[in-house]
């Protein structure tokens, strides 16, 4: 028996399998880049929108406090009234447009194809427990390489960051 023969025709059974194979990790790799891109993307994005209610409670506490100030926390500085226009139109207005604008605006989206940036501000708000939570979910369809090849569709990924500081 010629066994020369059986080798060719191993190999070019098991060489489109081992390629397909490689294809599909590459892109599971770029699926996976493409996740932590946009992770951090929400995560800042997150964190930006509520480092703008920290300076909006300040700017309230500073109005409250006047030269005799005990307590250095501003936020025992709030009442009913300002925790109301932290939670309700305009201020919350402001911070969605904030954040988008920080999302659409930052350099490590200028790669990323956000095809929706939803804001969900305040986000279940509680009085009783007086946490105020932002959350930022953005959503991309990366194109797959090699799709084609086997017949996949574009997968859609979403990530949801979400931030809160308590009152």
């Amino acid at each position: 028996m010629n066994q020369n023969g059986n080798i060719i025709t191993l190999f070019a059974i098991f060489l489109p399998i081992i390629l397909g194979f490689f294809l599909l990790l590459i892109d599971g790799g770029l699926l996976q880049i493409r996740k932590a891109e946009l992770s951090t993307v929400a995560n800042s994005a997150s964190e930006y929108g509520l480092s703008q209610v920290a300076d909006k409670i300040v700017e309230l506490a500073e109005i409250h406090c006047h030269e005799n100030c005990q307590n250095p926390d501003p936020k025992s500085y709030l009442d009913q009234n300002d925790i109301y226009i932290l939670t309700h139109q305009p201020f919350t207005s402001e911070i969605k447009n904030s954040v988008t604008d920080f999302v659409t605006d930052n350099e490590k989206t200028s790669s990323l194809t956000i095809e929706q940036i939803t804001i969900d501000y305040p986000h279940n708000f509680d009085p009783l427990v007086k946490d105020l939570k932002l959350r930022v979910s953005l959503t991309d369809s990366p194109d797959i390489r090699f799709r084609k090849i086997f017949s996949l569709q574009n997968k859609t990924i979403t990530i949801q960051s979400l931030t809160k500081i308590s009152l």
